[in-house]
Parts: C-alpha cells; sequence; structure tokens
C-alpha cells in the first residue's frame, strides 16, 4: 500500500510540475501590456500601387482595394496569452473575380503567427509561422507595439499592371476596448 501511495504522489507530483509551463506568462508587462483587441486604423504600402488598375497609384490602400465582403473597420487584430503567445489578424485577399471583374475585390482571411515577448524590452520575436498560408495572405516580417498601436509588416505581391509584383504592407492597429 505504501508503495501505491508514493508511486501516487510521484505521477502527481510529474503532472503539476508538466502543467506549471502551460500557464500564460503573467509577469511579462510588456506582454501584458499589448495583450487585446485592436481595430485597423492604417493599410499602406511602401511604394505607390495601381492594385485597381485605373491608372491612379497610392500608397494608401484604402484608395486602392475594393473591400467585397467587410470595410476596413473590420480587419481587426488580437495578442493573446493563453498558454501561449500568438498574434491573429485579418488580412485582405484577393476574392469574387467573377463578380467583380474590372476591379480586384479582396475578401478577408485571418492568420496568426506564434511569438515570444521580451521581458527586459518588450522585443517581439516570430517563433512559429504558417507556412501554407504565406503565399496568398503575406508573410509578416515585423511586429511593434507602442502607446495601444500595433503594427504588422508584412511581405506580400499585388497584382498590377504590369503582372504580381512583391509589396511591403504596413498594417496599423490601434487597441480597441470595445471589442473586448
Amino acid at each position: 500500500m505504501k508503495f501505491f501511495s508514493l508511486a501516487a504522489i510521484n505521477a502527481g507530483l510529474a503532472v503539476c510540475i508538466s502543467c506549471s509551463s502551460d500557464k500564460p506568462d503573467n509577469t511579462n508587462h510588456y506582454l501584458q501590456e499589448m495583450t487585446g483587441r485592436y481595430r485597423l486604423s492604417e493599410i499602406y504600402t511602401d511604394e505607390p500601387v495601381d492594385i485597381d488598375l485605373n491608372g491612379t497609384y497610392n500608397t494608401d490602400l484604402t484608395q486602392e482595394i475594393c473591400m467585397a465582403v467587410w470595410p476596413f473597420e473590420f480587419l481587426t487584430a488580437e495578442i493573446t496569452n493563453n498558454y501561449y503567445t500568438r498574434v491573429s489578424y485579418n488580412v485582405p485577399v484577393y476574392s469574387l473575380p467573377e463578380v467583380y471583374p474590372a476591379e480586384p475585390c479582396f475578401a478577408t482571411a485571418s492568420t496568426g503567427y506564434y511569438l515570444d515577448v521580451s521581458k527586459s524590452n518588450g522585443a517581439v520575436t516570430i517563433t512559429e509561422r504558417p507556412d501554407n498560408l504565406e503565399q496568398e495572405r503575406g508573410t509578416l516580417q515585423n511586429i511593434s507595439y507602442n502607446n495601444d498601436t500595433l503594427h504588422l509588416i508584412i511581405s506580400r505581391e499585388f497584382i498590377t499592371a504590369d503582372g504580381w509584383k512583391p509589396f511591403v504592407l504596413h498594417m496599423v492597429y490601434k487597441k480597441d476596448p470595445s471589442l473586448n
């Protein structure tokens, strides 16, 4: 009986020890500050682009992209800290060419990346990528956070009059407590 009791206690300790790493990190004040939901405030490229193929080039993509399903205000992002740290966000993807053949309209698609946020300086490192989604949705290159503003830098291709071309896409979000 003593052997069974000791074995049960040891098994219980092993389970508790292995579970301790599964708890959210509540000691990282940078991560605690970043955690929450955000609404898109800006979406732009580094260089002018003519995505709607009307001959006018803009860096402000709200002037270039027809959103077929949702307006830009519905593009949101979220940073979670539940057993892992992750950023999830909606990004415009090409959609409905049969409905809007004269202009490329976009729908939204969700994507996410696992992150590490430094306890010492708040620097964000991408630790796991959704490689199978990056061709259509772009590749997240950098994440920065400052004063309730989340800035995602994404490399992706857009169709232009000269064919598919790579661009650097900036998606800037403001923390929005009404989304929580």
